[in-house]
């Protein structure tokens, strides 16, 4: 068995490598429809020119989830690149079947041969085609009987009811963000996912090796589109991310941008009740975990990141705990022009020491000192 699959995987590489017609293999049991069978080669062979060249064509892409959908398409670009496991992946179609009257979900497989001959499955792609040759990704087909409620600027999709006070919470915080920011807030579609491994499969990716067994974490924003971090009605960390991109004119700063979304945010990250973890909450648990560990430094902590100091979950980091103490020193001091200055500081460590002490006076020197008493005083 194992040689006969070897052997099949070698043709339909080679059919990959550009010795053959087509870019993407065609798998000798795939069932293509006849009324799919004559343009579906010549319809993945356009697709993935484009997206070899990073930028799909609107003409390709269903118009209902076209951003979100390009997107998505074009971080399939590199995959059949080589690394340290393979010299280079095939790509091939391994499924195809009907979702409808007009339409069809194709199932797509990148692999490729390791260094001991053995077969590695990289990464696993499903895809919508509609009757008229676009394509999407396959959210909308996977949530078709999902319920949508919608609050404020943002439609929730979900298999169950929603929290709505979260959800409230979060609408304001769109809105809220946005006004500091001086961009309006979007309208958005969440979609709320068990886990991450859901929410790549609602965005198309059936299978990723880099995302193998990764499940707290969410997805977005994309395309004014957002995938839950388990569960979560609240994802104001990283729509914090998303409006600073709007208005950020320098390299994003690490530290900076992680701070102010610790605070104007979450922490991303829920704790075991499924609640998003906030300020209110890590400051206490670092004041604890400082006042444990004596003669810790804080400048060394910072810049080590200092994971696990917190027990709400164990991915919360001290370093931008203490980022969004300062941040709030900033804006108490400068208000929100202070916070642009600081996300347009420019990328590193040196920038964000080099504006936090124009605008509040904190360089490494005195970071020690400023952070407890900043510790001190939070309520």
């Amino acid at each position: 068995m194992r040689s006969l699959f070897f052997s099949t995987f070698l043709v339909l590489f080679v059919t990959f490598d550009g010795r053959g017609q087509h870019l993407v293999a065609v798998g000798p049991a795939i069932g293509i429809p006849d009324t799919l069978r004559g343009r579906l080669p010549a319809l993945l062979d356009t697709l993935f020119a484009q997206i070899n060249r990073g930028k799909v064509d609107p003409s390709l892409l269903d118009p209902r989830h076209a951003e979100l959908t390009a997107d998505i398409l074009v971080s399939l670009k590199g995959l059949t690149d080589g690394d340290s496991v393979c010299a280079a992946y095939g790509v091939q179609l391994i499924n195809c079947y009907p979702t409808g009257a007009d339409g069809w979900l194709l199932s797509l497989a990148w692999s490729g041969v390791d260094h001991q001959g053995g077969v590695v499955l990289k990464t696993v792609f499903t895809v919508m085609l509609g009757g008229s040759g676009v394509f999407c990704v396959p959210v909308e087909y996977l949530t078709r009987s999902w319920a949508t409620t919608v609050v404020g600027n943002v439609t929730y999709h979900s298999p169950r009811p929603i929290n709505l006070e979260r959800a409230r919470l979060f609408d304001r915080k769109n809105t809220v963000i946005a006004g500091r920011l001086g961009v309006p807030p979007s309208r958005l579609q969440f979609y709320i996912c068990g886990d991450y491994q859901e929410a790549l499969a609602l965005l198309g990716y059936t299978y990723d090796i880099k995302s193998n067994g990764v499940t707290r974490r969410g997805a977005g924003v994309i395309a004014n589109t957002i995938f839950s971090v388990v569960n979560n009605e609240d994802f104001s960390h990283d729509l914090f991310h998303d409006y600073s991109y709007r208005v950020r004119t320098a390299r994003r700063n690490s530290a900076a941008e992680e701070g102010i979304a610790y605070s104007w945010g979450n922490a991303y990250y829920v704790d075991d009740r499924g609640e998003t973890i906030t300020m209110a909450e890590l400051v206490p648990d670092l004041r604890r975990w400082v006042a444990a560990h004596a003669g810790v430094g804080l400048l060394e902590l910072f810049r080590e990141g200092g994971v696990g100091f917190s027990l709400l979950a164990p991915e919360v980091s001290a370093r931008n705990t203490i980022a969004a103490l300062l941040s709030d020193e900033v804006e108490r001091e400068k208000g929100v022009a202070g916070i642009r200055q600081l996300i347009n500081c420019g990328a590193g460590d040196d920038n964000y020491f080099v504006a936090l002490n124009e605008l509040i006076g904190v360089n490494p020197a005195n970071f020690d000192a400023t952070v407890r008493a900043l510790l001190d005083v939070f309520k």
